[in-house]
């Protein structure tokens, strides 16, 4: 990787510019912090987390609450560098592709093999090449749309936090989604402690 395709989030030049804006920089609907009025605390929160080690967020709320815009202006913020991406949830998605989508854009970025675009993944497999992307800078990857996950998904992404926790990688997965709670959202079991945290995006007053 090279020394300006891990620092974007901070300014620096680039000499592949469409391709690192597709895995560092934040897109619609919001990504300007200031544009994104009224949730200050949410943002400094959740950019506090995106650099930490072994950590997965559960961020919930009606739908229109600017839970999406939330999680991207948070990666535009954090001070340092930051691989980051953001791979939307659909029902027809297994824990496969939705791997798959969490990936595309980080290949050629970070250190992933060409077959994480394609080859079946496992809890096992998704926690090496992790560890892999994240060996030269921090790692957030939010899963967008989660409400959408059927219980095999949800149940295999339990698993894949609990190993990320275990292997305490600088890597920290967000679950991202419409729901009445973040616990009514995704619950990865006690297992993992402390190592999870919980944002419930209200309704603009």
């Amino acid at each position: 990787m090279s020394e300006h395709a891990i620092h974007p989030l901070r300014g620096e030049s680039t000499t592949d510019t469409r391709r690192v804006e597709d895995v560092f920089t934040p897109h619609t609907p919001v990504s300007d912090p200031q544009s994104f009025c009224g949730r200050s605390r949410l943002v400094t929160t959740l950019s506090g987390l995106y650099r930490q080690r072994a950590q997965h967020v559960v961020v919930s709320g009606e739908h229109g609450t600017g839970k999406t815009s939330l999680v991207r202006t948070a990666a535009a913020t954090v001070q340092g560098p930051l691989a980051f991406s953001c791979a939307s949830t659909d029902e027809a998605d297994t824990y496969t592709t939705l791997w798959h989508s969490a990936f595309t854009p980080l290949v050629g970025v970070a250190k992933l093999p060409a077959s994480a675009t394609s080859q079946s993944v496992t809890p096992a497999v998704a926690l090496e090449w992790l560890r892999g992307a994240s060996a030269e800078v921090p790692l957030t990857i939010v899963f967008d749309d989660f409400q959408n996950a059927d219980e095999k998904v949800r149940g295999l992404m339990a698993e894949t936090v609990r190993l990320v926790t275990e292997a305490f990688l600088p890597v920290t997965l967000v679950f991202c989604g419409i729901a009445e709670s973040p616990a009514a959202l995704f619950d990865a079991g006690e297992t993992v402690g402390a190592s999870r945290h919980e944002v419930v995006v209200p309704r603009m007053t």
